[in-house]
């Protein structure tokens, strides 16, 4: 009876398939011979093994599920109009890329939820899974999408929350986001170092690309996707040590959009500081978060991370290009226009300590925005970032520094780490996500951290410094500056870390922290708490993006994702990242 049993739930699987597909489709063929091969007619009498009925089934199962992960390698139709930027009028209530639309922007012009109304915001569904979700998440219409850092992506229908359908794309990391383009979902694999372009509707995997970069020594691909036309743009990530060998070399890669050929590739690291024969091999400067795209002349603006090894500069003395700089790269053949360094050589910052020792990354990706200038002229300007807390204004053209300024507080940060250890150093990272523009105005989160660097050999640690901030684990501002002056509108402190980028629309700008650790706690090689005498939780906030003012909060329940929140169809949708949970929930108007 057990095997008749089993048989019938495999005959009702194969029917569920046939149904779903409308006709006998190679992969229930498939199923139905691996169950086949696996279900001899025993004689009345013998008895069937359970446990063996029971992994046969599972068996035959997962071949089937492991094949539907299989790209079907198609060739897409070429671009015949221009690319949405995600910023056309059809696209009012929708979130077609990690930060919104190509420029980066984090800015959504949705009127159905304000500065008169968040403070009604209550949670309409939440949608759980094993793996942490870290960014924002795509909205197309009445579809949510979602990816997890095992690079599963998912669909969900927008009022339910209900699974439409899911896709495996990878083995994962720190996954920071996808593209919508034309139908179809762009992504990052994560470790095994593809891209993967997925059919928004149905969830099959169009196409893989090759292996952009050698796993084995932990390179990456988990930067979310730049479209353009026929270009697909990903940068690399994996060049830290530690935790990483520290052996991988940055770089950013053109893919063609129909197929996934590589069409050009920008190495990242260029000089004698990578040269052959170097112990240890240095390497880093990732282009690990993407960046922005001007579809007026095609220009990326890329912002490229530190050099490894982080904590020791003993073998990578002088220049290190391009570590530490905002590149502009023409997407058209992978040429390089400029580069304009943070911390490193050549830098407008003062009292900077070279080569930078403190992963002080040029991250989170940039913005491009129109400033009307006094003389009533228009200058595009670029905006970027570094985890020092530096903030500056670049001209698109040129990369010529027009103002800068630093958020968070700085104290003794050219303190070089230690084998015994720097001392108390703030910040450990001061800017850990991306910034929201709109109008004239940028929005930035920043958190003040309190470290003490060691540096052993090539390796390296931090240590968190307790009594240095009043919750332990640092303090956080969000802050507005104007695009024009770089000068500040306004600063709302918080007590806690604000590691969650900003969103601004319709007067409100949402953030978020997370609360304390208590005191002491167990930390990793970064210095991030692991276990302490309280239990954390991540607050969800929007602010009066005029004044600063906290309109509303919400209790998440656990931390909130670094990419932020994103809103559209008259909700909002908010990350979360636990150790073996996450989620996204939706809030809306009652």
């Amino acid at each position: 009876m057990k095997g008749k049993a089993t048989m019938a739930l495999v005959l009702s699987l194969v029917v569920g398939i046939i149904i779903n597909y409308g006709v006998m489709t190679p992969t229930a063929k498939v199923f139905a011979t691996a169950i086949g091969e696996h279900q001899p007619q025993p004689p009345p009498e013998a008895k069937q093994d359970p446990l063996s009925e029971q992994q046969r089934y599972n068996a035959a199962a997962m071949k089937v599920l492991a094949q539907m992960s299989i790209p079907v390698n198609k060739t897409l139709p070429k671009t015949t109009s221009i690319t949405d930027s995600g910023t056309e009028i059809q696209h009012k209530n929708d979130w077609i890329t990690v930060n919104h639309d190509i420029f980066y922007t984090r800015s959504s012009p949705q009127t159905i939820i304000g500065k008169d109304n968040v403070n009604k915001l209550q949670v309409k569904w939440i949608f759980t899974i094993q793996y942490p979700i870290e960014q924002s998440p795509l909205i197309i219409g009445d579809k949510v999408y979602v990816q997890d850092n095992k690079a599963t992506v998912y669909a969900l229908d927008v009022n339910t929350g209900l699974n439409l359908w899911k896709a495996k794309t990878g083995q994962g990391a720190s996954m920071h986001g996808m593209t919508y383009n034309s139908g179809m979902i762009f992504t990052g694999t994560g470790g095994d170092a593809r891209v993967a372009a997925i059919n928004a509707t149905t969830g099959t995997i169009i196409w893989k690309s090759p292996r952009l970069g050698p796993p084995n020594i932990g390179y990456s691909v988990n930067t979310p996707p730049i479209v353009w036309k026929d270009y697909v743009v990903v940068g690399s990530a994996g060049g830290d040590v530690p935790p990483s060998q520290g052996i991988v070399q940055g770089n950013v890669t053109a893919l063609n959009r129909t197929n996934g050929d590589v069409l050009w590739n920008f190495h990242t690291t260029v000089g004698n500081w990578v040269g052959p024969g170097k112990t240890p091999p240095n390497g880093g400067v990732t282009t690990w978060t993407g960046g922005s795209l001007d579809p007026q002349t095609g220009i990326l603006y890329i912002p490229a991370g530190n050099a490894s090894p982080d904590f020791n500069a003993t073998t990578r003395q002088g220049d290190q290009k391009y570590a530490n700089n905002m590149l502009a790269i023409n997407i058209r053949n992978g040429g390089l226009v400029w580069a304009t360094p943070f911390i490193a050589q050549g830098t407008i910052f003062k009292n900077v300590k070279l080569p930078d020792t403190h992963d002080y990354d040029t991250a989170w990706g940039s913005t491009i925005s129109e400033v009307k200038l006094d003389n009533g002229t228009q200058k595009k300007v670029i905006i970027g970032t570094d985890k020092r807390g530096d903030i500056m204004a670049m001209d698109a053209a040129t990369g010529k520094p027009l103002w800068w300024t630093i958020v968070g507080t700085l104290y003794r940060d050219n303190v070089e780490p230690k084998l015994t250890g720097s001392g108390l150093i703030i910040p450990g990272a001061a800017i850990q996500g991306y910034h929201a523009i709109n109008n004239n105005t940028l929005y930035v989160a920043a958190t003040s951290d309190a470290y003490n660097f060691f540096a052993k050999g090539e390796e390296g640690f931090l240590e968190p410094v307790f009594n240095a901030t009043k919750s332990g684990v640092g303090n956080g501002t969000i802050t507005a500056i104007d695009i024009k002056s770089g000068k500040i509108k306004w600063h709302t402190p918080i007590d806690f870390p604000t590691r969650v980028s900003p969103l601004v629309t319709n007067e409100v700008v949402f953030s978020g922290y997370m609360t304390s650790f208590g005191k002491p706690y167990t930390a990793d090689l970064w210095g991030n708490p692991i276990e302490g005498r309280l239990q954390p939780t991540g607050i969800i906030m929007a602010l009066d993006s005029d004044t600063g003012k906290i309109l509303w909060q919400f209790n998440v329940g656990y931390k909130i994702g670094v990419g932020g929140p994103s809103i559209g169809h008259g909700m909002l949708f908010v990350p979360t990242e636990g150790e073996n949970i996450g989620s996204l929930i939706a809030f809306g108007l009652p």
